[in-house]
């Protein structure tokens, strides 16, 4: 973890030894810099809420508040809709989806917005 709840803070990161669901303890980072305290806990606040969905979804977190939160039958759409709840507290925001993320939804975020962390799909 970069660092804890304020910059000048130093944290750790505990991870259960048996994690039975998805969780942020679990998910492969990708790439990009090692996440601070508060994208820890916006990243845990969206998954959590987008497991609540049976449909395609996508929840947009932003300082542990959710700015965008949509379900429609594609990723994209959700994605679209959620966006438009609120663009400007989505600017730098945590994105989860409860679905594979396909190539026309990443160009569409990569396109539109600067995000700090961008999740989908994981399974135990």
């Amino acid at each position: 973890m970069r660092y804890g709840e304020n910059s000048h803070q130093q944290a750790a990161f505990y991870i259960e030894e048996e994690v039975k669901e998805a969780s942020v303890a679990t998910a492969q980072q990708v790439q990009g810099k090692a996440l601070s305290y508060n994208n820890i806990a916006d990243t845990d606040a969206a998954l959590e809420c987008v497991k609540a969905f049976s449909e395609p979804a996508c929840v947009i977190v932003k300082h542990a508040n959710p700015c965008g939160v949509a379900v429609s039958t594609s990723v994209l759409d959700a994605y679209d809709r959620a966006y438009k709840t609120d663009p400007t507290s989505a600017f730098g925001g945590i994105i989860a989806f409860n679905r594979e993320l396909d190539a026309q939804t990443a160009q569409a975020i990569i396109s539109r917005q600067f995000v700090e962390v961008i999740m989908c799909a994981i399974s135990v």
